[in-house]
């Protein structure tokens, strides 16, 4: 098994399985903040949600595995 934004598109486009995980901007920031804050981050809920839209939208648009699901992934939302 193997994690990463372009997994299904780059690394392995020809896996037989592939799952795209996927969870709402809210819940990504609230677990990622949680993570920072058990490091000793000082960082607010803002900030996590502001660096992680950045990332997105730069992940979204770069030329080469691009931030997208692969055709045939199967979509799962965590939320919840």
């Amino acid at each position: 098994m193997t994690e990463g934004r372009d997994q299904g598109t780059v690394a392995f486009p020809d896996a037989a399985c592939k799952i795209f995980l996927t969870a709402s901007p809210a819940e990504r920031a609230r677990r990622r903040l949680h993570d920072l804050q058990s490091q000793g981050e000082p960082v607010t809920l803002e900030q996590v949600l502001a660096a992680q839209q950045r990332r997105d939208r730069e992940d979204a648009s770069r030329p080469v595995g691009p931030l997208t699901p692969a055709a045939d992934a199967v979509e799962v939302g965590t939320d919840g």
